[in-house]
């Protein structure tokens, strides 16, 4: 792979690999679209991922990546990615 990129390397891949800069992710349902999201709290989770089949669904722009929802995320769905 070549990197091309006025940034050092060093810098680029800082913490790549390192089990403390992962974030854990839930895949959840949200008023029926199911999507990948890094829980921030108790009620509240920032979407990563949509994974849907219906084009419609990333046209909306409550549900585009990075924006936080109010849901709630079971503990079993925790690092379910």
């Amino acid at each position: 792979m070549i990197l091309w990129s006025i940034v050092s390397a060093e810098d680029v891949y800082e913490g790549y690999g390192d089990p403390q800069h992962v974030k854990p992710l839930a895949t959840i349902t949200h008023q029926g679209v199911t999507m990948l999201v890094e829980p921030l709290g108790p009620g509240s989770a920032k979407i990563h991922r949509l994974i849907s089949p219906h084009a419609a669904d990333y046209l909306k722009a409550e549900w585009q990546p990075g924006n936080v929802i109010a849901t709630e995320i079971p503990q079993t769905s925790i690092g379910s990615s």
